[in-house]
């Protein structure tokens, strides 16, 4: 991972720019603590971004003295030194010409990878031949030190002009054209800049020129730019002017850079439009005392108009600026192309200015009249005015977005949670062949921080004070604090827990039966866990789940799952006196926020409503308060991807249409699909491939059925399963006559059976104390796996066998997560992924003597046999990965794992593709482009709407 695509990094590294030099060692000591790598890579952006502390001696480059020879390049003489280098003068011994040399830090060439990128897009960027950009003539690396040629230029930087005052408007609105010329010419070669600054501006005799793309994108093919898919952390690099410190950066970042969205040449004129306003007032656009307040302005705030600073400007000025600054980048100009012409326009119109100092002179007067009539009013309202105060305008609601730290990707496995005062977000998020960590991030900053020791974390919630988290990993309900200490166990645990102040936590498990959840409390100090509720057979009730205390810490709310959906809902308990009571309907958990509103999902939206705790009843009428979002798939029954507090509000963004069956060849050719789109999970074709069974959700029911897709038929659906409870992970039998599944009709996810055609009677498998998933039939039809978490807090793969009689027995027990788990097609091997690395990796193992085989390299997941045996094929982040796989003799003989192709892949269930009998082709569940990367959407101030 390189620094610029490390958030955590860049983050601390901003932290530590907002501390005095002396006290930044002391704080990246505490902050780094344990980690040296991460504070290998803060001291290297802080180099960069001059924001030094003492150069690290791995960082730095002894100085070149006059005479020193770079290649061809003869050092004539320093002429500053900046966060990405050191800045020389030189000669160039070939073509008899002085340049400007720039030394780059060693970590340049000490990463392959890196210098590669750099000198591809270096030599893009050198093709930019424009009188208004900085040449870059050549790039070269003599004796390990790589450094760039280019254009040596006298002047100034913009940023050092501004500081004696802002420009005049003819002069303005030239350094403006030129910019824009310079901006148009570079988007018109795919590259963006997203740097522009007036510390990157030069004023020369021949112009301006636009310096420092080594931050640049290239936007290849029509495609976004390289990162753009990534969060655009703030930017931290010097200049070749030599500056040792960040000169506003923040201050002309697009609110998409802000919220981690996609880049692209609109985030230029944004910056573009906050240089042009400093030109024409000498003050910055946007500002704030912090850099949480500097990015609400961003992201809320309007600058005044120039007019109102500088009244002798063209009004047209205003427009262009107002235009450029939009928040939506729809609504800014499209391209510099369209500003250049606008911007000689009005340079033309030179007489508009006095015209528009006249008339606003005559305004002024008519204001003047108009308020001296208006004394006498103000007077007679005074005292009225004076016994009632004005309520002070509601904050407007702020919305931004927030991401893991790359590799890491959040999915709909699990549920944010937002501290009571609604300022820090915690949530997990994966690898992509990983098990899940726990993150955390105050709103007010852009760190988002790793909480150690949390590996297979889910479901968090925080303590009272915000100081504390409580989650689940392995089964076990675990505290840990944000100081940094290791986690503690507190109890066995299923999911789903709150935090009293009292110290009291109220949590699921499990009751006498595993598959009884019931909800238990402990005291946050540990001891032991005592069962507050019981199961209530005259409701029918399966499970209890996601209980919520209430302000007075002796009632709680949970989740109540029924037989019977005319009592299936949300009920109101007491800790003391045990009675319950209905309170509404739902198919999903809810959170309640003082003073007294409920939030849960409705048919894919999340909805709030009133509720008065103390009568334990709603009222009013539901209001909506986001188009769409996620439900949790697998964590927890009737869980929702929202979490709530009084100032703030978080969610994953859901969509009616998130996935879509393609079918893709060999080299990820979409060839077409299948259905309607919709949200499916774990496909499987049948054996004589003229049928796909999948699992799919339905937004009218808040619940998975199985459909069927007729594919001799153009895939005509037909639906397969019925019961308004889950039913999922569909696998065939060897004959495809019939099809096993899991379904959560009993209160736990148990194993069934169905036939296909004819009367379609289904019966029970398996019903036992734990969630089973089906997994795939043997080849031969004689046992069915399916996996399983027991005591040990680990999921193992089982076989239940399906002759007579036949009792279940454990096939792989590892010491990680086993999952995904096909039979070779002779049926003596097995294929599986487990995380006992740290992250999931592709192992194969003979069913007769247990030995087994490392296959996949640099992780993966969910491995699928190509019907002859003689492939496997496994995702393993995006990529589609496929192995040669020759098998004798009980033993296996793996070639070298190689890419297919790239593609979207939904993440979630049991697999994601099946391939078709040649290996030729393959049924994948692909996520639109647009939503392939998931993000945590917060708005702050959420219920100023409510008011509304």
């Amino acid at each position: 991972m390189t620094p610029e695509g490390d958030g955590r990094v860049e983050s601390l590294c901003l932290e530590a720019l907002a501390r005095r030099v002396d006290e930044r060692v002391a704080f990246l000591d505490e902050a780094c603590a344990g980690d040296p790598e991460l504070r290998r890579r803060v001291e290297v952006l802080l180099a960069r971004a001059g924001g030094f502390l003492e150069t690290p001696a791995w960082e730095a480059a002894p100085p070149l003295k006059v005479g020193a020879r770079l290649g061809a390049y003869e050092i004539e003489g320093e002429i500053g030194s900046g966060g990405m280098g050191e800045v020389y003068r030189a000669r160039d011994t070939r073509l008899e010409r002085t340049v400007a040399i720039k030394v780059l830090p060693r970590a340049f060439g000490g990463d392959p990878e890196r210098r590669a990128r750099f000198e591809r897009e270096a030599k893009t960027i050198a093709g930019l031949n424009h009188p208004h950009i900085c040449t870059l003539h050549d790039i070269g690396d003599h004796e390990g030190t790589v450094f760039l040629v280019m254009e040596l230029l006298a002047g100034e930087t913009l940023a050092e002009h501004l500081r004696k005052g802002p420009l005049p408007l003819e002069q303005a609105l030239t350094v403006a054209t030129h910019i824009a010329e310079a901006l148009a010419a570079a988007h018109r070669q795919g590259i963006i800049h997203r740097d522009l600054k007036p510390a990157n501006v030069m004023l020369t005799k021949a112009g301006a020129k636009l310096l420092d793309f080594g931050l640049a994108k290239l936007k290849r093919h029509g495609a976004q730019p390289e990162g753009a898919d990534a969060p655009s952390a703030p930017t931290l690099s010097a200049t070749l002017t030599g500056e040792r410190t960040i000169v506003g950066t923040l201050q002309y970042m697009a609110p998409e850079q802000l919220e981690g969205r996609p880049v692209d040449a609109r985030t230029d004129i944004f910056a573009f439009g906050a240089v042009l306003h400093e030109m024409l007032t000498g003050r910055k656009a946007f500002d704030g005392q912090s850099h949480a307040s500097l990015m609400s302005a961003i992201l809320t705030a309007h600058p005044p108009a120039i007019s109102s600073v500088e009244p002798a400007s063209p009004p047209a000025l205003d427009h262009v600026v107002q235009r450029c600054l939009a928040k939506d980048p729809e609504d800014r100009w499209q391209n510099a192309g369209d500003l250049v012409i606008e911007l000689k326009w009005i340079a033309a119109a030179g007489a508009e200015p006095a015209a528009a100092v006249r008339s606003r002179k005559a305004a002024r007067v008519l204001q003047a009249a108009v308020a001296v009539l208006a004394l006498a009013l103000v007077a007679s309202l005074a005292v009225n005015w004076m016994s009632r105060r004005m309520s002070p305008a509601p904050p407007r609601p702020v919305q931004f977005t927030v991401v893991p730290p790359a590799p890491y990707v959040l999915s709909t496995l699990d549920v944010p949670a937002l501290s009571p005062d609604g300022t820090k977000l915690a949530f997990t998020a994966r690898p992509p062949d990983g098990p899940s960590a726990l993150f955390e991030r105050e709103l007010d900053s852009l760190e988002v921080r790793e909480i150690a020791g949390t590996s297979g974390a889910s479901s968090p919630f925080w303590s009272p004070d915000g100081e504390r988290l409580g989650f689940f990993s392995n089964r076990k309900l675990k505290t840990v604090t944000l100081s940094g200490a290791s986690p503690a166990t507190l109890a066995d645990g299923y999911c789903c827990g709150t935090w009293g102040r009292d110290g009291v936590i109220l949590f699921t498990g499990s009751g006498p039966s595993v598959r009884d959840r019931r909800t238990f409390r402990i005291s946050s100090e540990g001891g032991l866990a005592a069962e507050v509720g019981h199961l209530d057979a005259s409701r029918s009730e399966r499970l209890h789940q996601w209980p919520v205390l209430l302000p007075d810490g002796r009632h709680f709310l949970y989740f109540s799952r029924s037989g019977r959906p005319d009592v299936q809902g949300i009920y109101e308990a007491s800790l003391s006196s045990g009675e319950t009571k209905r309170v509404m309907s739902a198919a999903s958990h809810v959170v309640f926020v003082p003073p007294g509103y409920l939030l849960f999902r409705l048919q894919g939206r999340l909805m709030v409503q009133a509720y008065d705790w103390r009568q334990s009843r709603v009222t009013g009428e539901p209001i909506q308060v986001a188009e769409m979002v996620a439900g949790a798939d697998q964590t927890a029954y009737n869980a929702a991807t929202f979490a709530a507090a009084p100032d703030a509000l978080a969610y994953i963004p859901g969509t009616a249409t998130p996935s879509t069956l393609t079918w893709l060849d060999r080299r990820g050719t979409r060839l077409g699909s299948v259905g309607d789109p919709g949200e499916y999970y774990s496909p499987q074709l049948s054996p004589d491939e003229r049928t796909l069974a999948v699992g799919r959700y339905d937004l009218a029911t808040d619940s998975r059925d199985i459909w069927l897709f007729d594919l001799t038929r153009g895939g005509a659906p037909s639906r397969f399963t019925f019961d308004p409870a889950d039913d999922m992970n569909p696998a065939w039998s060897p004959d495809g006559t019939r099809i096993a599944f899991t379904s959560a009709r009993s209160g736990q996810r148990d194993i069934y059976e169905k036939t296909v055609g004819g009367p379609g009677e289904e019966r029970l498998l398996l019903s036992s104390g734990t969630d089973k998933h089906v997994e795939y039939a043997s080849p031969d039809g004689r046992m069915l796996l399916f996996n399983v978490i027991p005591e040990s807090g680990r999921q193992e793969i089982w076989a239940l066998p399906l002759v007579s009689g036949g009792k279940p027995f454990a096939l792989l027990r590892g010491p990680a997560d086993t999952q995904s788990s096909p039979l070779s097609p002779d049926g003596k091997f097995i294929a599986y992924h487990s995380s006992e690395s740290g992250r999931y990796e592709i192992f194969i193992q003979a069913l007769a003597s247990g030995r087994r085989w490392p296959i996949s390299i640099g992780g993966g997941m969910t491995p699928q046999w190509r019907p002859d045996g003689r492939e496997l094929f496994y995702i393993a982040g995006s990529r589609l990965m496929a192995v040669d796989i020759t098998m004798a003799g009980g033993r296996v003989e793996a070639g070298v794992p190689h890419a297919l192709f790239e593609a979207p892949f939904w993440r979630g269930g049991r697999n994601v593709f099946v391939p078709s009998r040649d290996g030729r082709r393959f049924l994948a569940i692909l996520q639109p482009e647009q939503t392939a990367s998931r993000s945590i959407t917060v708005e702050l101030n959420w219920m100023s709407r409510l008011k509304q």
